[in-house]
């Protein structure tokens, strides 16, 4: 398969898991704060960010010169506990990232096909390059809410788009959702897909040889824009 250099990082423990990457994020912010006085980066919802989350607030950074956003979002209220939004305010926004800027994708409208205007021009505030993304993975091979099967997903995927952000108004596993498109999530520095479970992996072998169609995330591991390091635990 050709495509992005692709790095497997398998940790011992879960301790081990959440540590790595949330020092390594910490590690590029700190180069881009440093490199150009202001940082950015962008992280999934979901189970697995949490704890990397509650490691990430205890390091020492220039805060209020960081901007985070979600690489997609449910649309729920930002204070319903679905919203990944809440999980990042609850376990980013605390402790010495207190300051931290946060780009929400959630908007008042009715459905996210109704907002990506407005959804468009808050990324637009982000400074870019990413210093890092983190993606997350589902079993089917999802990744930032682009599902298999979802009527927007060629346009999520197509790395000459122009827009930055996709909406699925129809629900998918229970919310309507907006996500940032591919060519946005790849204008980083350094790309981590952070995934569990053995079968995880197997997701990841069979998408070297399955369609972006069938399994989206093998556009992430076939584009040549960034290299892709894949932190795997049990």
């Amino acid at each position: 398969m050709s495509g992005a250099t692709i790095t497997v990082h398998r940790h011992q423990n879960a301790e081990a898991f959440i540590t790595t990457i949330a020092d390594r994020l910490a590690g590029e912010l700190h180069s881009g704060l440093r490199r150009r006085g202001r940082a950015s980066f962008a992280v999934p919802g979901g189970s697995t960010p949490g704890p990397i989350f509650d490691r990430l607030a205890t390091c020492d950074l220039d805060w209020p010169h960081v901007a985070v956003t979600l690489t997609d979002e449910r649309w729920v209220p930002t204070s319903d506990t679905a919203s990944n939004e809440y999980l990042l305010r609850q376990r980013l926004v605390s402790g010495k990232a207190q300051a931290v800027q946060v780009i929400g994708l959630h908007t008042d409208a009715a459905k996210p096909g109704m907002a990506l205007d407005v959804v468009a021009a808050r990324l637009r505030q982000l400074p870019l390059p990413f210093d890092a993304v983190m993606l997350g993975m589902g079993g089917d091979g999802h990744f930032a809410s682009l599902f298999p099967g979802m009527p927007a997903l060629a346009e999520g995927l197509a790395l000459d788009g122009k827009g930055n952000c996709v909406a699925s108004d129809a629900p998918i596993n229970g919310q309507p959702r907006i996500s940032l498109t591919l060519p946005l999530l790849l204008n980083t520095s350094a790309l981590l897909l952070a995934i569990r479970g053995v079968d995880k992996l197997q997701v990841i072998e069979r998408a070297k040889t399955a369609s972006p169609a069938e399994l989206p995330i093998a556009a992430v591991l076939r584009q040549a824009r960034v290299a892709v390091e894949i932190h795997y635990t049990d």
